[in-house]
């Protein structure tokens, strides 16, 4: 039996994979590969219909909340593409060695 819980945990591990850099590119890339995990959520879901494990009135709610979850992380990559991380999270530059 397909379940996607993989593909949902994934999507939630990049998000906060990507804050903790605290590097609005970096941050943006991870929402690209969370909203990739969520369009394979939403294909798996699709095919358990398609092998009949549940029906599509089953799955309406996932996927509404996945396209939902989706379209967040597409908005807010592109505000993090348009913006540079707040001063107080960028990373200190290391002192030249001497």
């Amino acid at each position: 039996m397909l379940c996607p819980t993989h593909e949902i945990s994934d999507t939630l591990a990049n998000i906060a994979e990507g804050f903790g850099y605290y590097d609005h590119p970096q941050f943006a890339q991870h929402l690209r590969i969370a909203k990739a995990s969520l369009n394979e959520t939403h294909n798996h879901l699709k095919d358990g219909v398609d092998r009949r494990y549940w029906a599509e009135s089953d799955i309406a709610p996932l996927l509404e909340l996945a396209n939902h979850a989706a379209g967040k992380c597409v908005r807010l990559e592109e505000y993090l593409s348009s913006t540079q991380a707040p001063k107080s999270w960028r990373k200190p530059k290391r002192a030249p060695s001497t």
